[in-house]
């Protein structure tokens, strides 16, 4: 059976949703019998005590390695310091002899980014894949960059991405054409995907599901929008689920609009399911997103949305057939599909119907053994 490394390259928190698949594999393939070696920046996150119980190894370069960088750099000039940090991580590798590396991308740069990472799976013999769960619309890189980045792609066996549009953006990017491309997708939270029925109340209960925070997934422009005196004069509320950075400003502009009584900022609810027994349509103006589950829950839970044209949406929705598809996040656009929408609310219940078969059609019922099989197959 095959040994597995999992490289995570989350740095700015201990969990995410980036997360979820790679963790699920790891634990599923330990319950297999499989080892499993995981390489992380840290640890402090329960999860990781649940895959030491599995039986996992577990690296931790914050506690070990860069301790051990701090050390040498005070006795040695830094390129050498940095030559042995990445000795360091090549040993443990090669003790643990793995049939795979996966190397897991919260983002779809982050490899290049860690300079001893990425100089480790250059020049590693063992065989790797990488997988990339956003991406950004903008080229943010230079010429050596790319080469840089569209090498570690190319040498891999397999690309793994959560969206047409992420993969076309992103070797748009790179300038480079691959072959070895698969599509993953990410579990989503929920204990069922059941169709759940449709509210029958007469006012409309919007809900938006996600990170408070307004550059990914723009509530602002939702609360600008139903501030408008056309929205005021129509029977709806708007509640919103999720926490982040920006609640304290959502808060703010629900009150310099005086919407206090029409929106309000719920917390998290981690009932997914629950929500969407009290809710019509999910609202997600997102300004960048690649893979946001929250819209695959909803229809799975048999709720239409109305979306930006970000990531996967495309892949999953067809407009004025299943959801509706704002072409991009401009505050007029997404005004213009809603007011559509709401003048279309007598087919939101059959189309929420067509959302749900598409959803258990296409999306597979474990998404960690679907990857699963497929690292086993590698």
């Amino acid at each position: 059976m095959k040994k597995l490394v999992f490289f995570t390259l989350l740095r700015t928190r201990s969990w995410g949703g980036s997360e979820n698949l790679w963790f699920r594999t790891a634990c599923l393939a330990l319950q297999n019998g499989q080892e499993v070696l995981v390489i992380t920046e840290q640890d402090d996150h329960e999860n990781y005590g649940l895959l030491r119980a599995l039986g996992a190894d577990i690296f931790i370069l914050e506690t070990f390695l860069v301790k051990k960088l701090e050390r040498l750099k005070q006795l040695l000039d830094n390129s050498f310091a940095k030559g042995k940090f990445l000795t360091l991580l090549e040993k443990r590798v090669r003790l643990f002899n793995p049939d795979l590396i996966i190397v897991n991308q919260p983002g779809c740069f982050d490899l290049l980014f860690n300079e001893t990472i990425s100089k480790f799976i250059a020049n590693t013999e063992f065989k790797y894949i990488v997988c990339s769960h956003s991406y950004i619309q903008k080229n943010v890189l230079n010429n050596i960059q790319v080469k840089v980045m569209a090498n570690l792609l190319k040498e891999a066996s397999k690309c793994f991405f959560v969206a047409q549009k992420q993969a076309h953006t992103i070797l748009k990017q790179l300038k480079i054409n691959l072959t070895n491309i698969e599509y993953l997708y990410n579990p989503l939270n929920l204990k069922s995907t059941d169709y759940i029925p449709y509210p029958k109340t007469e006012t409309i209960y919007f809900a938006m599901v996600g990170s408070l925070d307004i550059d990914w997934k723009g509530q602002d422009i939702v609360i600008n929008i139903l501030s408008k005196l056309e929205w005021m004069k129509r029977n709806w509320y708007l509640n919103i689920f999720g926490d982040g950075p920006d609640l304290i400003m959502l808060k703010e502009l629900i009150e310099k609009h005086n919407l206090q009584d029409k929106i309000k900022l719920k917390g998290q609810n981690k009932d997914i399911r629950k929500i969407w027994e009290h809710h019509h349509i999910l609202l997600m103006p997102s300004r960048v997103d690649a893979a946001p589950s929250v819209l695959l829950e909803a229809m799975a839970c048999g709720r239409t949305a109305i979306c930006t044209n970000i990531g996967f949406v495309e892949d999953w929705i067809e407009d004025n057939i299943n959801g509706f598809i704002a072409q991009n996040n401009n505050i007029d656009v997404f005004a213009e599909m809603l007011n559509d929408a709401w003048h279309k609310k007598a087919s939101w219940e059959n189309m929420g119907f067509l959302a749900h078969e598409k959803v258990t059609d296409y999306f597979p019922e474990k998404p960690e053994q679907f990857f699963l099989d497929r690292l086993n197959n590698e």
